[in-house]
């Protein structure tokens, strides 16, 4: 009976042992899943800045865009303006060229 109860405390023993085994080995990965999970939160933080920051670049880039446009709109205004202004002028100038052909004409 001494010789069963030794071979039951081995057995309880080696069992103990291999529970402490795997304990171990729980938190050594439950150590390693805490570090991988803060190296995902970092990068996680890390590509939110980046995104933020491109997003900003984007909006300063439409602002830029849109300033550029106006800029455009107002000289194509301005040209239209010209063009109108040198039609008109040249219209004054067949008019006067045409008058001073018929003041020629009436005082020859």
């Amino acid at each position: 009976m001494e010789k069963a109860e030794q071979d039951k405390k081995a057995i309880i023993q080696a069992k103990e042992k291999k529970l402490k085994i795997l304990e171990n080995q729980l938190e050594d990965n439950l150590k390693i899943l805490e570090a991988t999970n803060l190296d995902a939160e970092n990068k996680i933080k890390e590509l939110e800045t980046k995104i933020e920051t491109v997003n900003k670049s984007i909006q300063s880039k439409h602002f830029e865009l849109n300033e550029y446009r106006n800029k455009l709109e107002m000289v194509e205004t301005e040209k239209r303006k010209k063009d109108d202004e040198i039609q008109v002028a040249n219209l004054q100038k067949r008019n006067l060229e045409i008058q001073l052909f018929e003041l020629k004409k009436r005082h020859d």
